[in-house]
């Protein structure tokens, strides 16, 4: 059978320094080793004592020795049921603030329930009062730097695990309002995630937070690999965030998928916010025919490209303009709102919020400055990609009239060709009729000569010979109507040239007579052409 000390709630004291015999005083104290117990049980001796409780029942139980304090009901809550301390006499009779574990009641005891706590207390360096270090409430929670402890184990304050921390089937939940919720460092991996349920919204790594997930490395600051996603982050404004001083920033990395993929659902944001130059070894986007409906040609793309404004301009580098980065120097393209006219399809608004700007060099934001009224920049931005089939359009139609031009000269050309033919053919037949006939003026001393060059473009000489004795001569110059164009006097005796400037003329055929004291000496042919 058990065997039991009960001690009901009577002080115990247990010192060992003195040697005495047992003693059975009238106050009903107890004393061992001391002829004037303090208490109900006074043990005192020497060189280590110990109370030593044995039995030599069988069992699994009923072999077990046992020390118990009782306390008498009605017990409130709160109250405590008795305690365990060690101590030194420090100078003083009986000195016990060093260490103890203490009971006390959960709440207030019934005949049904009886809940109960335990408290582990030490004292400090430099003081000689107890404090609680470790609290087990009634529900089995341990507490370490609380009184109210809400899981198995809640620790307030730091904690160090040198040879690692295992958690099967359960969460670790790690909350900090001033610094990191989870710091790791390793010659390996700082924190590794792996997630084996193949549900498509689970990850290795999830993050949340201002930062979700923020990375600083001198070569990689954010590195993850997942058999669907390496990395899944979502924040208050930045899901992931990566700095480094040399390296990358965020390096996304898939064998036969996608190496970094950005989504938004809203119509005003997007998928991926570059502040700086970006560099890209290649771009594709979705082109199949079988992604596509209501495909259709693109007519008047040459006009619509004629709407447009090229200009140079630099972006604003002032107040908040500021914080979006902004390109600096002279730039060349086009006015979101002059586009908006033409192409609406092509403009799309944004806005850019001042409290949201990332700051890549720092794993934390100030508070002070997200505690300021933020404000929004909406301003337009234009798809250029999209101006680049319209660009092609305006090429090929640009061709197709350069085409149709090239036509027309060369049908001109061959109508011009064919008419100085028959130039050359009319003025040989002017040619071999008598020159002069009644007119009094004898053909060896009256002559008209071709005009060189004949097609003319803007200037061409025409020579002509007058007799001596002759008064009066000219040259005129008709259209195919027969309209005078332009008449030229002359002067002199003998062989003569006149230059006449076709340049305001218009292409085509012409004719030019000479005319000697009033009669026609002979009618040549002049072809302008352009």
């Amino acid at each position: 059978m058990k065997q039991h000390l009960i001690f009901a709630l009577t002080p115990l004291i247990m010192s060992f320094s003195l040697s005495a015999q047992n003693t059975f005083p009238a106050s009903g104290n107890v004393g061992i080793g001391t002829t004037a117990p303090q208490q109900r049980l006074h043990v005192e001796g020497s060189n280590n004592q110990a109370i030593f409780v044995n039995t030599s029942a069988l069992g699994p139980t009923s072999g077990s020795g046992q020390i118990s304090y009782v306390k008498a009901l009605p017990t409130a809550s709160g109250q405590r049921l008795g305690y365990f301390q060690v101590g030194s006499r420090g100078g003083a009779q009986y000195n016990y603030n060093a260490a103890g574990m203490v009971g006390y009641a959960g709440e207030a005891w019934s005949s049904t329930s009886r809940p109960t706590y335990l408290t582990f207390e030490t004292t400090p360096i430099g003081s000689t009062t107890r404090a609680e270090r470790l609290r087990i409430k009634s529900n089995g929670y341990i507490g370490i730097g609380t009184t109210s402890p809400t899981q198995k184990l809640h620790v307030v304050g730091k904690g160090m695990f040198t040879s690692g921390l295992t958690v099967t089937n359960g969460t670790i939940s790690v909350q900090s309002d001033t610094g990191n919720g989870v710091y790791a460092k390793s010659t390996g991996y700082g924190v590794y995630g792996l997630s084996q349920n193949e549900e498509d919204d689970l990850a290795g790594v999830y993050g949340k937070g201002y930062y979700g997930v923020h990375g600083n490395s001198g070569w990689i600051g954010v590195y993850a690999t997942g058999g669907t996603y390496g990395l899944v982050a979502g924040g208050l404004f930045t899901g992931v965030s990566g700095s480094t001083a040399g390296g990358y920033g965020v390096e996304g990395y898939s064998d036969n998928s996608i190496g970094v993929y950005g989504y938004t659902g809203s119509s005003s944001s997007f998928a991926g916010y570059f502040d700086g130059d970006v560099y890209v070894s290649g771009t594709f986007g979705p082109s199949d025919a079988k992604l596509k409906k209501g495909i259709g040609q693109i007519s008047g793309a040459l006009s619509i490209i004629g709407k447009l404004q090229p200009k140079s301009y630099e972006y604003r580098q002032d107040g908040n303009y500021a914080l979006m980065n902004l390109p600096k120097g002279k730039r060349y393209g086009l006015i979101a709102q002059d586009v908006e006219e033409a192409l609406p399809t092509l403009v799309k608004a944004a806005i850019f919020n001042t409290a949201r700007t990332p700051h890549p060099t720092k794993a934390k934001r100030d508070k002070s400055t997200t505690d300021q009224p933020a404000e929004e920049i909406t301003f337009k931005t234009v798809n250029y990609t999209e101006l680049i089939p319209l660009l092609i359009a305006a090429v090929q139609e640009q061709q197709t009239q350069i085409k149709d031009q090239k036509e027309t000269i060369a049908r001109q050309q061959d109508e011009n060709k064919e008419l100085l033919r028959r130039l050359e053919r009319v003025e040989a037949a002017i040619n071999s009729l008598p020159v002069g006939a009644g007119s009094g003026i004898e053909e060896s001393k009256a002559k008209l000569g071709a005009a060189t060059p004949n097609p003319a473009g803007h200037l061409t000489t025409i020579s002509y010979s007058l007799p001596e004795g002759s008064r009066k001569a000219y040259i005129i110059v008709t259209d195919m109507k027969g309209s005078t164009i332009r008449q030229i006097n002359l002067s002199g005796k003998g062989s003569r040239q006149v230059q006449l400037n076709t340049a305001a003329l218009a292409a085509g055929t012409y004719t030019y007579s000479l005319f000697v004291d009033g009669s026609k000496v002979n009618t040549k042919q002049l072809l302008v052409a352009r």
